[in-house]
């Protein structure tokens, strides 16, 4: 199982990184300073999850969502009466 970051929401190299139980915290910490001694790939990881964020996983994407699914159901109601 990973640990680290929740699989839903961290995509493994693309906006952040996922690790096995097994991982020692030494392992994780080289991780952390190879990604920061990249500047591009630090860059890509910031951007990516921010991006992530943008599109995906705030409030307002959410609410959305949340509404539009109401509709729809209010919709299907509807033409089912």
């Amino acid at each position: 199982r990973p640990i680290g970051g929740i699989p839903e929401i961290i995509r493994d190299q693309k906006n952040g990184m996922l690790f096995a139980e097994t991982v020692a915290p030494r392992q994780i910490a080289q991780y952390i300073r190879e990604t920061v001694s990249l500047p591009a790939v630090y860059r890509d990881l910031g951007l990516n999850a921010y991006n992530e964020f943008e599109t995906r996983l705030n409030w307002d994407v959410a609410a959305r969502r949340l509404c539009d699914m109401f509709r729809l159901l209010a919709f299907d109601t509807k033409e089912g009466s």
